[in-house]
């Protein structure tokens, strides 16, 4: 009996052998999965931070938009403003030439008036100056 139980006990050795290359095979098989599965851990760690850095970046991005729409909001009402009293200038400036340009009319009239007077007056003097002469000789 000794001898027919060492092929059943050989044959077992073998099929441990066999278990043990498979089982062998599968914890590389599984180290390799471990492997990769800390890489891709590895590569969401990464992708994470990288997408907070991101979001971050877009967050202030929108902040500084957002400060340099009002900055754009309130140059455009100071243009605004500033194109409404340029209006309102050019209408003075208008105003103050066309009142200029009747003190002139005004002025440019008063002055021939004035030189008709003092050339009739001064006619009238030369000729009481000519008949007090006349009257002396």
């Amino acid at each position: 009996m000794a001898n027919s139980s060492i092929p059943k006990v050989e044959k077992k050795i073998d099929v441990i052998r066999k278990l043990r290359v498979e089982v062998d095979v599968v914890k590389s098989e599984a180290e390799e999965w471990k492997k990769n599965m800390d890489r891709i851990s590895s590569k969401k760690k990464t992708a994470r931070t990288q997408l907070a850095s991101t979001e971050a970046q877009l967050q202030s991005l929108k902040e500084k938009t957002s400060v340099q729409a009002k900055k754009i909001e309130e140059f455009q009402f100071r243009l605004s403003s500033a194109d409404s009293d340029r209006e309102r200038l050019a209408m003075e400036l208008a105003a103050a030439k066309s009142e200029v340009e009747k003190a002139k009319a005004n002025a440019d009239e008063m002055v021939t008036v004035y030189r008709s007077d003092a050339e009739a007056a001064h006619v009238q003097a030369k000729e009481v100056a000519e008949a007090a002469q006349a009257r002396a000789n």
